[in-house]
């Protein structure tokens, strides 16, 4: 027997010795009790006399203490040694003994007791948890040596290794504990508490969630605090937006270490009876984070943990709810676990028929390709697999092999054969192709090995060979593909699920290859896309609904619907307002009879208000109430106004149409211009930042477009109605035209309203506009007062100088939203240049003949051809459909917009030069000009002395401009013989006074007497109509006497009628009318009095732009002659020619105004973009200001110079502007729902950011810049093809250092 077995009878010697025993067998108090089996020691006597002499002995003295210890230890150890030795020779004998029966009795026949074998349980084999390699910094040890062990670490070893994620202290706060759910057959399911004060927290995320808020607006440091681990984890998708893996790595180690730390005593994750369900919502954040968590293990290069911890995923719930299938084989090829790989499959496939799934197919052959070169065996069966994998998967081939081999002969033939080209992906459903690239960019590295490789090429050139000559291999193409188009047609939940939680991780892991994810902005990482079966314990809310579609799973909540609600909210809107205002001028001026100059104030009082109000809406949405309710409610402000407008125009109402106009105007432009500033705001605010950059472009174009769409239809449809339809007795109808457009804002209200389950509604923050100013009112007084002898240097930035009283954050951000409103300093010139199209434009295309293809088009209408260009060039433009510019920075764009405007107002100035020329132009404030209009049937000559002799054609018309204002002498003569009426008088001599800035218009007739006359018409500019609308003036010559009451009417195409009344007392024989405007085309008259004598008709044509007199003369009682005369011709330049100044603003508009909207919402801090938008609208407002002041004052004599100063100044601008843009630090645009501040998160944690072991390179891997960040080091070791990576393992560590704050990389390498 051995001494080991004779210590478990005997018991230890060593502790015998101690013992002792007294005469009467009881111990003594202070002895220390024994086993039973002690007393054999007592046996010996010199033992038991040692023993004795040891309980008598005298106390030794205080003095000699420390030599008495000595000598008593040294007597002990020589006890222990005789002891030791007295047993020995004891079980000698034993054994003599012993041997000595055994010769004489014969040796005994060992008795076999049969033990029953335990029944082998495969899962149990596969799937057993080994302890230490739940721990990543064991396998890290493997790869770098153990690091020296602190004294505070010497714990048990099975504690340390039954953890994932080690805390080093103790957590204060318990909100959540674990206790048992139930056990069935053997199974203990555990689930997680939440305390009371856990749900409200809880509670109070999933509110700002549905209401859709930022998460950070409850700050993260609370989550933190108070262990909110659905918190961190919505932070953690933060951190990954911003790319700051290690902080995400962190917030999952504290997520892991708080579950452990609360976990009931009896949860071990390394035991297979242990269940925790995912369908319980309070056990899903231990799921998703160690998911997360080894993913990022497995970037680290710690395959085999991530291994270990997916096995426990399938133990903990082995129905699998996140898909660990899709990873598991990985993570097992990354291991090189091959053998257990195979095993695992084989099991699997039994239970679930998982080699239908493709990453099992071809991993599963990749492990046997590995298994057969290790143990060098025959490669038939690997061959075979791998076959069967292309076969069934024939689109892997093109993913599998890399960009850098398809230079290669073998590898041309393979991706151009029909089984691997383009055809294998048009016939792979998209989710599956999707999925199996996603297979590729994980494994890509493992298959483009070079044995792996070429293996790959020989087997696909092989399936090549038969598939052309083999029938039976193309049929079972043919059936595989319809087996594959049967299974994959969509992600099923679990996938969508393990996407959606990998999503926030594609930069890192895997180059952003993670698909696009339908519904993934709605989608929160701490409960992705529940089941309906999921238990909630709590009732917390969670009313997200998903639904599996043809090629992906959406949810019926999600951006589709929220931007068309917000987009047709704003297309009614324009709609309503375009039209609304394209009517007003006429309204004005025609219903309310105000003066054309008034009724031209007003209007821009008007659109300057539209301009200004946006500023009270983006401080009442960004401060007081938030975007959704600031449009709601200055919608229906905007509603009251229209209707107020449209009951004005409504005669039988007798209310004041001025007051109602004018009041219904001034709620109009309040309820427009305060949605202005958070239409556009509020539609961003439905994307996530900065992933959906590009489609937050691509939504302003769309915002921009529908606006002018609004406006377009709005321009062409609310006129039509106003003039296709006669009410209350007149031939246009206001009420209608006033009526629609009330109508269109009720609409947009109720859709807005309809789409409020679909928002992202963002609640306003702190006032953040009145700490705006009075932070720089603050700052503005202390460097003011600032005396740098006595406080010291000034400081760089006057804003600095409130940093102690308001904070840096509110500075910094102050600071970005001034240098924006420096950039808008010279933007108010563009559009004081852009809005002339209603106002300074509209008078030049009066001036133009309208007539196209023989339809007649009002200079009013030509306003659409801007919104109509905007429609046909935005989708070509950056961000559009089909861009042709090439993508420019916003400020850049904006540049060009700007140059673009200057060259349409050039084309405006030489447009205007022609037109000058070819139009009757007012004479100056010093100058006059004559006029002769000639009513005889004969041709007359008529000298102004000083001036020169001019001849007269019958009926014509004579023009001398200009000349000095003076008094001058004028002689008329005609033949004596008139076209055979003999005259009396043929000469006629006066003097005329002319009158400064007017026309003299001077009508040379005959009286009864037929004598020649001169007879006067009032002096006037005989200027064209504001409108483009022929002018027709009624004169007529003669006595009509009492009682003749001699009217003249004058009727147009449409049946629309004038009538001049001429006075029964003409002031020199002469009457004149009013100008009428009427429309282009032919006209009839007819003259007519009480008694009817006199009594005639005829007609005549007007033209666009014309203006007309027609001179009706009376002899004898009778109509003698009438003759239709053009002082100021008719337009003669054609409307074509204004197309390029309409064709170079519109380019600029779509480059300026759209890109000034995009720059406004993505530059500024989020919580003063809607203000910053509403400084973009205000410079609207100040460019119709400077159009007004411009026109008030009458600098420019001619409109030509005027448009070139216009484009002069506005290129100065715009180089100015240029200069700016330079000189501006673009800002990174903010992740929604994060911040640039650091976060000061979590310490003392491992700053270990990545690991990379690739051997498809023989060139090392290293960072170039010695100062270059971990992050920095990290984004370029990611955004590398691994074809790149080194054959070294790369391992990126940051250690801060404690004289900066930038994170230093440390590279290390090891074979």
């Amino acid at each position: 027997m051995s001494r080991r077995h004779l210590r478990k009878v005997f018991g230890n010697s060593s502790n015998s010795t101690d013992i002792v025993v007294s005469d009467s067998e009881e111990y003594e108090s202070d002895t220390p009790r024994t086993n039973s089996y002690a007393v054999l020691d007592n046996n010996s006597s010199e033992s038991e006399s040692e023993s004795a002499a040891a309980v008598i002995e005298p106390p030794i003295a205080k003095s000699d203490i420390d030599e008495g210890k000595k000598k008593e230890k040294k007597k002990k150890n020589k006890q222990r040694r005789k002891s030791n030795k007295s047993q020995s020779g004891l079980v000698e004998d034993i054994d003599v003994l012993v041997r000595e029966v055994n010769a004489v009795l014969g040796e005994p026949s060992c008795a076999v007791i049969p033990e029953k074998e335990p029944k082998q349980n495969k899962f149990e084999t596969l799937f057993s948890i080994n302890k230490k390699h739940l721990n990543s910094t064991n396998e890290l040890d493997r790869f770098f040596g153990a690091e020296k062990k602190k004294h505070n670490q010497a714990k048990d070893k099975d504690t340390l290794r039954n953890q994932i994620a080690p805390y080093s202290e103790k957590f204060k706060v318990k909100g959540m504990s674990m206790s048992v759910n139930r056990i069935e057959n053997g199974f203990t399911y555990y689930c997680y508490d939440h305390s009371s004060d856990y749900q409200q927290r809880h509670k109070d995320l999933l509110q700002d969630i549905d209401e859709r808020q930022d998460i950070l607006e409850s700050p993260l440091q609370t989550s933190l605090k108070n262990m909110h681990v659905e918190g961190i984890l919505e932070a953690f998708v933060l951190f990954c937006r911003g790319e700051d893996y290690n902080a995400a790595n962190m917030a999952l180690e504290q997520i892991i270490s708080y579950l452990q730390f609360v976990a009931h005593p009896f949860f071990n994750i390394a035991n297979l009876k242990t269940r925790l369900e995912y369908r319980i919502m309070e056990n899903r954040p231990f799921h998703i984070s160690v998911l997360l968590y080894s993913h990022i293990l497995s970037n680290k290069a710690c395959h085999r943990t991530a291994l270990e911890l997916a096995k426990m995923l399938l133990n903990l719930d082995p129905s699998d709810p996140l898909d660990i299938m899709f990873i598991i084989d990985t993570f097992a090829i990354r291991a090189r676990e091959y053998a257990w790989l195979i095993e695992a499959v084989d099991w699997f496939d039994k239970e679930l028929s998982v080699k239908y799934l493709f990453n099992i197919k071809l991993s599963y052959a990749l492990a046997h390709f590995h298994i057969a070169i290790k143990n060098k065996e025959d490669l038939q069966t690997a061959d075979n697999l791998l076959k069967k994998a292309l076969i069934m998967y024939p689109v892997a081939l093109n993913l599998l092999i890399p960009a850098t081999a398809h230079k290669d002969e073998k590898s041309k033939i393979l991706i151009s054969h029909p089984i691997f080209n383009y055809r294998a992906i048009n016939e792979t459903y998209k989710p599956l192709y999707e999925l199996i690239a996603l297979y590729a960019a994980f494994l890509g590295p493992r298959w483009n090995e070079p044995d792996v490789l070429k293996w790959l090429v020989r087997n696909a050139l092989e399936l090549i060979d038969k598939y052309d000559n083999d029938p039976t291999v193309k049929e079972a193409f043919a059936s595989k593909k319809l087996v594959r188009q049967s299974l994959f047609r969509t992600w099923p939940i679990q996938m969508y699920r393990h996407l959606c939680l990998l999503k926030p991780l594609s930069n890192l892991l895997v180059d952003g290859a993670v698909p696009y994810i339908p519904g993934y902005e709605q989608v929160h990482c701490f409960n992705p896309a529940p089941d309906d079966d999921s238990v909630n314990r709590y009732k917390y809310k969670d009313s997200r609904v998903f639904i599996m579609i043809e090629g992906a799973t959406v949810m019926p909540h999600g951006h589709p619907t929220s931007i068309f609600c917000i987009i047709a909210t704003e297309f009614c809107e324009r709609f309503s307002f375009c039209g609304l205002r394209t009517i007003l001028s006429l309204y004005l001026r025609n219903v309310l009879c105000l003066h054309e100059n008034a009724a031209t104030v007003v209007y821009h009082i008007f659109i300057m208000m539209c301009y200004t109000m946006p500023l009270m809406g983006a401080i009442l949405a960004d401060n007081f109430i938030g975007r959704y309710r600031v449009i709601l409610y200055f919608s229906a402000v905007y509603f009251v106004g229209t209707i107020l407008l449209c009951c004005s125009a409504i005669p039988p109402l007798m209310l004041s149409p001025t007051s109602m106009s004018m009041i219904g105007l001034a709620l109009i432009a309040t309820g427009t211009g305060g949605i202005k500033p958070c239409v556009a705001a509020f539609g961003g605010d439905q994307f996530r930042l900065p992933e959906d950059n590009s489609r937050l472009q691509k939504f302003f174009s769309t915002f921009y477009c529908i606006v002018n769409l609004g406006g377009f239809m709005g321009m062409i449809v609310t006129p039509a109605l106003r003039r296709s339809v006669m009410c209350f007795g007149d031939d246009a109808c206001y009420a209608l035209g006033f009526g629609f457009p009330a109508i269109l804002v009720l609409i947009s209200i109720v859709i807005f309203v309809m789409g409020k389950p679909w928002y992202r509604i963002k609640k306003p923050r702190d006032n953040a506009t009145l700490k705006f100013v009075a932070c720089a009112w603050f700052a503005f007084k202390k460097r003011l007062h600032y005396d740098s002898s006595a406080d010291g240097p000034r400081l760089e930035h006057w804003l600095d100088y409130s940093i102690e009283e308001y904070g840096e954050k509110l500075v910094t951000d102050m600071k970005i939203v001034c240098s924006i409103l420096y950039l808008y300093l010279p933007v108010p010139i563009f559009w004081s240049l852009f809005d002339q199209q209603g106002s300074r434009w509209t008078f030049q295309a009066s001036r133009l003949r309208s007539e196209v293809f023989g339809i007649t088009l009002m200079p009013d209408q030509l306003q659409v051809m801007n919104p109509a260009m905007v429609l046909f060039m935005i989708p070509v433009c950056p961000g559009g459909v089909w861009p042709v510019l090439p993508e420019l920075s916003s400020l850049n764009k904006m540049f060009i917009g700007g140059i673009l405007a200057a060259m349409a107002f050039f084309c405006a100035g030489i447009l205007q030069i022609s037109i000058e020329r070819s139009t009757l132009q007012v004479p100056g404030q010093h100058q006059t000009g004559i006029i002769l209009l000639n009513t005889l049937a004969c041709s007359m000559e008529l000298e102004v002395m000083g001036e020169g002799l001019v001849l007269v054609e019958q009926g014509g018309t004579a023009l001398m401009t200009p000349l000095p204002r003076r008094t001058y002498a004028i002689v008329a003569t005609c033949p004596r013989d008139c076209a055979g009426r003999i005259m009396k008088r043929h000469s006629i001599k006066l003097n005329l006074r002319t009158v400064a800035g007017m026309f003299m218009p001077l009508i040379i007739g005959q009286n009864s007497d037929d004598q020649l006359s001169f007879y006067f018409m009032d002096p006037g500019p005989f200027s064209k109509s504001l409108t483009g609308k022929p002018k027709l003036k009624v004169v007529y010559i003669g006595d009509t006497g009492p009682n003749k009451n001699v009217s003249i009417e004058v009727e147009s195409e449409k049946q629309l009628c004038d009538i001049y009344y001429v006075s029964d007392a003409p002031v020199d024989h002469i009457g004149e009318s009013a100008y009428m405007c009427l429309q282009p085309g032919k006209f009839a008259w007819r003259a007519n009095s009480a008694g009817g004598e006199v009594s005639g008709n005829g007609e005549g044509e007007l033209r666009a732009g014309g203006v007309y007199v027609l001179c009706i003369r009376e002899r004898l009682g009778r109509l003698d002659m009438a003759v239709l005369h053009a002082p100021n011709p008719p337009n003669e330049l054609n409307l074509a020619w204004i197309v390029p100044q309409y064709l170079l603003v519109s380019m600029a508009e779509i480059m300026f105004a759209v890109s000034g909207l995009e720059f406004s919402f993505t530059q500024a801090p989020k919580s003063m973009k809607t203000i910053t938008i509403a400084a973009w609208y205000m410079s609207v407002a100040i460019g119709n200001l400077i159009v007004i002041l411009v026109a008030q004052t009458k600098i420019f004599e001619s409109r030509a110079m005027e448009f070139f100063v216009y484009a002069g100044v506005l290129t100065a601008a715009m180089l100015i502007f240029l200069r700016l843009a330079h000189g501006y630090c673009s800002r990174t645009m903010e992740g929604d729902g994060s911040s640039t501040e650091s976060h000061p998160l979590l310490h003392r944690h491992s700053r270990a950011l990545s690991v990379h072991s690739a051997t498809t390179s023989s060139r090392p891997y290293s960072c170039v810049s010695r100062d270059s960040s971990a992050a920095s080091c990290l984004g370029h070791m990611e955004r590398s093809r691994t074809a790149a990576w080194p054959i070294y393992t790369v391992v990126h560590v940051g250690t801060p250092t404690s004289s900066t704050t930038d994170k230093k990389a440390t590279t290390l390498a090891k074979d």
